[in-house]
């Protein structure tokens, strides 16, 4: 019998068994790619030729497919990109469906409708999108997006689903939430065809930090880094909730993937053609911005050498290899300085006439009285004038604050006035006046205060009753619960400073100790503040701002520092600390001592105008939902930056073998009031730096200046890095 007679006979079921038939009609690709992938019940002769077969649709097309032969069971009809096809619908109840009658020779026609291709869209990407609010806050928040994006044409099932962890998705790390539970996650379909978006609900918890290569020496799982997402969706049971554009049983993951920054978002970068002048790079130094976008970059000590400087530079970025350029120079090489914006001649303060004022500090031999006003001229050059007097008392490590008006309030350090250096337990307010272009001390108090060090003061609006105060917080030293005060805070010093104003450093405490130091009156401070004691209210080494709030009432915000006793860690139990006198410290309910993690929170000091002895404390905490994972941040820098709040960068992480400075980030959003994770990180960890908000034409970025890093950053270590925080 010849060949084509055997083959319909075959195909007929005449003595060759009964006849193939069709199991499935699949629509492949799109456009110029689109065909049909028919699939048979069983293999075909070799020589089968496809051109036998015929195929006719229901409704009726235009053109007419070409065949060839995919495998020994599939048939592909190629349509040539004009398929007019409907791949949704069911022949014979819906009139829109497309059938297909396929004849294979002399065979009966098989009736078949035309279903799309099982088609499984697998997870490639996840990019973040900073999009709340309108022009982003750096920040992984409520309203940002996760674009996840797939190796083909994706569409959402139910536009606005929720999207539920681990049910829908899959994160790496224990922490991690896509909200909280009060306003969920949802699933949004992206302009783009291979991509869609999840809405992130309210406080999200997610890293974004780049991509990590892959090998077994990865850490994926750490504190630090980045986040990684995977559908929980698998070929068997794929996720649902995102398809195939087409149609299809869902999507998948092969992997996870790393949450990682879309293209062109601006990160932090080093800035490696700006060079400190001889002796080079410096920390204990201290920054202040200036006009025109730039700063002044004053004293400190060479990392090389440890030596003290005497240098004033100018940080301007635009200038290029020329931005640190030296400016001026202090009476004596000094490190450990305030370096304080002061209103000049017009007495208010945020004019162009601002002056700096440059106060105490240490030599390295000896502390220092010194007071020096930096102005900065019409020429970019900067005039250095000492005053004639000084401090009454010579300091370093001391706290700063402007006053309203020409006048500025120096309190704490280590000091001395004799034969014995210790803890300053004394305050300084000093009233300049200015005399064409000479600037003099006019009055000088000195009163006493509370003897502490790497405290800080902060200036409030006045009180209803027109006093002015100034919050003193935390720090290290005399501990009033455990000792006699000698002297009510307040009271003036006239003549000779008393020995009995120094107080040992090795004695010394964590303190909370908020004082408000009246400073017209100082008699009239307010030194016993009611508070309820929490162990994150200890602190020292912090920063802190007063900011308008959120509420009607005045604020200050405490961020950074630690608890742990920068001596005797916490070796030395509860006399370390300054809590209340109790036998048993769990009987009041205030639970085991601190472990360094409570330090990670904000403090928020409310400041009552009406009655200011009401002023009250609370304590924000950390982001993190397992506080475990936090730290202690020390030596790190902290910048107010306009339209996005308090910045805090770098620092180091006490009580570790080594030094292990803090490549992340974070900010204080005042008004949320909240603190939060900063979604960038520094190009190398970072700590005993300064840093400034630098705002030029519309563009802000905070450049950080000096500080040490890692032993394992320092070749690739910049002492200038840029992080841009919104473009022109």
């Amino acid at each position: 019998m010849a060949l084509p007679a055997v083959l319909a006979a075959i195909l007929c079921g005449c003595g060759g068994g009964d006849r193939p038939r069709v199991v499935s009609a699949e629509l492949l690709g799109e456009g110029e790619d689109a065909a049909i992938r028919i699939v048979l019940d069983r293999k075909l002769p070799a020589s089968f030729d496809p051109a036998s077969v015929r195929i006719r649709f229901d409704p009726p097309v235009s053109w007419t497919p070409s065949l060839d032969r995919s495998g020994p069971r599939v048939l592909t009809a190629r349509t040539g990109g004009r398929p007019g096809l409907n791949s949704q619908g069911t022949h014979g109840r819906d009139p829109g469906a497309t059938g297909l009658g396929i004849s294979f020779g002399a065979g009966p026609e098989e009736r078949v409708d035309l279903r799309p291709a099982p088609s499984l869209p697998v997870l490639t990407a996840a990019l973040w999108e900073d999009r709340s609010p309108p022009g982003g806050n750096l920040v992984v928040d409520r309203g940002d997006w996760i674009r996840l994006i797939f190796d083909k044409p994706v569409d959402v099932a139910e536009k606005g689903a929720r999207v539920r962890s681990p049910q829908d998705v899959l994160l790496s790390k224990a922490m991690d939430r896509l909200d909280d539970g009060v306003v969920h996650s949802v699933l949004e379909k992206e302009s783009e065809p291979r991509e869609v978006r999840i809405v992130l609900g309210s406080r999200p918890v997610l890293t974004v930090s780049g991509v990590l290569g892959r090998g077994p020496e990865i850490e994926r799982f750490s504190y630090s880094a980045p986040s990684g997402i995977a559908l929980n969706g698998t070929a068997v049971i794929p996720m649902a909730a995102i398809r195939d554009a087409r149609g299809g049983p869902g999507a998948i993951s092969l992997e996870e993937v790393d949450i990682a920054y879309a293209p062109g978002f601006p990160l932090p970068s080093r800035q490696e053609a700006q060079q400190f002048p001889p002796p080079g790079n410096r920390i204990h130094h201290a920054v202040v911005p200036v006009s025109g976008g730039r700063a002044l970059v004053i004293g400190g000590e060479s990392v090389a050498g440890r030596e003290a400087l005497d240098q004033v530079l100018i940080h301007d970025a635009s200038a290029g290899v020329d931005a640190l350029t030296l400016a001026a120079r202090l009476p004596a090489p000094a490190r450990m300085v305030t370096a304080t914006a002061l209103a000049g001649p017009d007495e208010v303060q945020g004019t162009a006439d601002d002056v700096v004022v440059v106060a105490g500090g240490s030599d390295g031999a000896r502390f220092l009285s010194d007071v020096t006003v930096l102005r900065t001229l019409n020429d970019g050059t900067v005039e250095a004038q000492p005053l004639t007097g000084g401090l009454r008392i010579p300091r370093s490590e001391h706290a700063a604050a402007a006053l309203s008006g020409t006048r500025l309030l120096i309190d704490g350090g280590r000091g001395s006035a004799g034969r014995f250096p210790g803890l300053v337990g004394a305050a300084e307010v000093l009233s300049l006046v200015f005399e064409g272009e000479k600037c003099r001390i006019a009055e000088h108090q000195v009163f006493r205060s509370l003897a502490r060090t790497a405290h800080t003061v902060s200036a409030l609006p006045p009180a209803e009753d027109g006093r002015t105060y100034a919050l003193a917080y935390g720090g290290f030293g005399k501990n009033r619960r455990r000792s006699v005060e000698a002297a009510p805070i307040g009271q003036p010093i006239e003549g000779a400073i008393p020995d009995d104003v120094f107080f040992p450093a090795d004695e010394s405490s964590v303190l909370v100790s908020p004082i408000l130091l009246d400073t017209r009156r100082p008699e009239a401070s307010i030194g016993d503040l009611r508070y309820d004691f929490h162990f994150g209210l200890l602190r020292w080494g912090q920063s802190a701002f007063a900011l308008e709030g959120a509420g009607s009432d005045p604020v200050v915000v405490l961020v950074g520092g630690g608890i742990r006793h920068p001596m005797r860690g916490f070796d030395g139990g509860a006399a370390l600390w300054e809590i209340p006198l109790l036998p048993e410290i769990g009987t009041a309910g205030l639970g085991p001592l601190p472990q360094g993690h409570e330090a990670s929170g904000a403090i928020l000091f409310h400041f009552d105008p009406g009655d200011p002895s009401r002023s009250r404390l609370s304590v924000i905490p950390h982001p993190s939902p397992d506080p475990g994972q936090t730290t202690e941040r020390l030596s790190f820098a902290a910048v107010e930056v306009p339209g996005l709040g308090i910045v805090l960068a770098g620092g180091e992480q006490p009580g570790a073998p080594r030094l292990q400075c803090l490549g992340g980030a974070e900010v204080y959003l005042p008004l949320d009031e909240r603190l939060s994770e900063l979604a960038v990180r520094l190009t190398a960890g970072r700590a005993r730096h300064q840093a400034y908000a630098s705002v030029r034409n519309g563009a802000v970025a905070i450049f950080l200046l000096g500080g040490i890093t890692n032993a394992d950053d320092r070749g690739s270590f910049s002492a200038v890095e840029e992080i841009p925080v919104r473009r022109k």
